[in-house]
């Protein structure tokens, strides 16, 4: 048991737990954007499914039989709440989604909503039907509106071993425990029993136990009308970390890149990726829920890291002819031994260079890259070394041009001819600039 989770927590949170946990990641991995309709969302299972969804950048339409239930569902995360007993709620979803459908419905609601959830759907949406114990509906598979996936869910499936047990057990407990600074906190009523009135933290409930919705501060504006308005199923914001996360996110990435480096992008799986890194697919969709691009896009950014991490110290001390010359030859020397094998050009390039994602890593990087540059100009510049009158930023991005353009014919050619032209010339030119001054 993981320090922090009583033994009371993990007991409370199992069934219901490890059932949101599935739904959630395997049987549809929602992520940023997705809109996920939960049945019974004031129920145990409803609202940690709802805090799952919204953790993971998704949005929720919670479906409650009363109204007296609706607060409830709100509490935990969901964007909208319809009170409806049965079906006849696949209108009011599609007019909440602008006409689209839901990504996902997970349905516990038994044959009475059976044929609304589906119809709540977008084209090619899944129908996630977990509640056989309330009838079983006659169906043939014509009867499937939108070329719909309908899957059944059944937890012991998930957790077939052992070693899949301690892991699910293991996420579900990683998100109690992300959840007592953050909005993962498992409601209240997860453990059926009348006599125990607390949320799975111990602590007793009231506004002070449930930070699924924080009350906004002084500096924080108050939130919007979600009621009312389809445009607040948009993306949320990133669900903070632990340590053991992010250190398994890391590997993650950093195995990707090195698959990358070994296979080419193209041929890369997340099958190889899941393989290298000792993680499952519940693992790989819970830290990317965009899947393969989400992770590319990763790879993008830790390698941009990389580019300029590889070049220090000598890039963060560009202060004498001699520590020009240095920088030159590890930049020189960096990308000899990557040859064409570069995990940031094929990432970028397998996301397509013009989206913005792609726009956003490779300014960042160019943008470090040439401030950098330039503060090794102006202290040349201080000391007398380069001609004042020159325009530091525009002698740095000039010099970070020649670089890219040698990079890129390095990658074609296998040769560094064309960078190290680059690189010696561009210096050349700075160190001319005084004797051209006199």
């Amino acid at each position: 048991m993981p320090d922090g989770i009583s033994d009371e927590t993990a007991a409370a949170a199992m069934m219901q737990g490890l059932t949101a946990s599935h739904l959630s990641t395997e049987t549809y991995p929602i992520g940023p954007g997705g809109i996920a309709v939960v049945h019974a969302a004031a129920g145990g299972v409803g609202q940690l499914l709802t805090q799952m969804v919204t953790a993971r950048g998704g949005r929720v339409i919670g479906l409650v039989s009363r109204e007296e239930k609706a607060a409830a569902a709100r509490e935990a995360g969901a964007d909208h709440v319809l009170v409806h007993s049965g079906g006849g709620f696949e209108e009011r979803i599609k007019e909440l989604t602008g006409g689209r459908g839901a990504d996902v419905v997970y349905d516990g609601g038994g044959t009475g909503t059976f044929h609304s959830s589906q119809a709540a759907l977008r084209p090619h949406g899944v129908h996630a039907y977990y509640g056989p114990f309330m009838g079983v509906p006659s169906l043939r598979p014509t009867d499937l509106p939108n070329s719909i996936l309908l899957t059944y869910p059944v937890v012991h499936h998930h957790v077939a071993t052992r070693e899949a047990l301690l892991q699910r057990t293991g996420e579900v407990f990683d998100l109690i425990l992300a959840g007592a600074s953050s909005r993962v906190v498992p409601p209240a009523n997860c453990c059926s029993c009348p006599d125990r009135p607390q949320t799975l933290t111990g602590r007793k409930p009231g506004p002070a136990a449930n930070p699924v919705r924080p009350q906004p501060g002084p500096a924080e504006p108050a939130a919007p009308d979600r009621l009312n308005r389809t445009q607040q199923l948009a993306p949320g914001g990133p669900m903070p970390l632990t340590r053991k996360g992010a250190a398994t996110m890391q590997r993650i990435v950093e195995g990707a890149a090195d698959q990358i480096r070994e296979q080419g992008v193209f041929a890369v799986r997340l099958e190889d990726v899941m393989a290298r890194t000792a993680t499952s697919k519940s693992q790989l969709f819970h830290y990317f829920p965009g899947g393969k691009d989400e992770l590319f896009l990763a790879v993008a950014r830790h390698e941009a890291s990389r580019v300029i991490d590889e070049q220090q110290p000598e890039l963060g001390s560009l202060t004498s002819w001699a520590a020009w010359q240095q920088w030159r030859d590890k930049v020189v020397a960096r990308y000899r031994a990557q040859g064409s094998d570069c995990p940031l050009h094929a990432a970028l390039a397998q996301l397509g260079g013009t989206t913005d994602a792609t726009r956003t890593v490779a300014g960042e990087l160019l943008g470090r890259w040439q401030r950098q540059l330039t503060a090794g100009i102006r202290h040349m510049q201080g000391s007398g070394e380069i001609a004042p009158d020159l325009d530091a930023e525009r002698e740095a991005a000039a010099l970070l041009a020649g670089i890219q353009g040698g990079v890129l014919i390095l990658m074609t050619t296998g040769g560094s001819t064309h960078l190290e032209a680059a690189i010696d010339l561009g210096i050349a030119h700075l160190r001319a600039s005084v004797r051209r001054e006199r």
